[in-house]
């Protein structure tokens, strides 16, 4: 098992040691064939997603590297040589490109998810408008910052489509947001 803490020190990122080792304990449990993540910034939750996920279990991941008003822009090459360990012999697909251009491309089956975009409201929207139609009936939608009000507005529109809360950990942003070790912010979310 990956060690959160020093991860966190290799890669930069949005999520805190609690919410990396949530994520890597929900990927490990798992029993889809194809994983979707959107948002990946440098790289630390796809790390945590190609280290954890089963073999034979295919991650595609999309970003812009744009940026936006709480990450700045990055490099897909920085990117990339961040996850270039992790990704051993998994089918394993980037693309650097909007969400909103992107996801009409990449197929469907996805019965892992993992949301941590733009966090408006119009892009939760946006995003939802075009994967609600791309998961699996069987899937796992994990999301970031659900404790933001328009980042929350996922939980609604995933309900919609008949998924239902699991997370089972209450919310915490520490005093050092994400530095804090124990700032967990996950909506975890299950259908079928």
């Amino acid at each position: 098992m990956l060690d959160f803490a020093a991860l966190r020190g290799q890669i930069t990122g949005p999520l805190s040691v609690a919410e990396c080792q949530k994520l890597s304990e929900l990927a490990a449990a798992t029993e889809t064939v194809r994983a979707l993540e959107v948002g990946h910034y440098l790289g630390l939750s796809t790390a945590v997603l190609l280290d954890s996920l089963p073999p034979g279990c295919e991650l595609v991941t999309i970003d812009h590297h744009q940026g936006d008003e709480w990450c700045p822009a990055t490099s897909p090459d920085d990117f990339l040589s961040n996850v270039d360990p992790f990704i051993g012999d998994r089918l394993f697909v980037f693309v650097n490109d909007d969400m909103r251009a992107a996801l009409p491309t990449v197929g469907g089956g996805f019965g892992f998810v993992f949301y941590d975009a733009d966090h408006t409201a119009s892009a939760v929207a946006e995003f939802w408008d075009r994967a609600a139609g791309l998961l699996a009936e069987r899937c796992l939608l994990v999301f970031d910052d659900a404790d933001w009000a328009e980042q929350s507005t996922l939980r609604d529109l995933a309900e919609a489509d008949g998924f239902k809360v699991v997370t089972g950990v209450r919310f915490h942003r520490g005093d050092h947001d994400k530095s804090d070790p124990e700032t967990y912010t996950l909506e975890v979310m299950e259908r079928g």
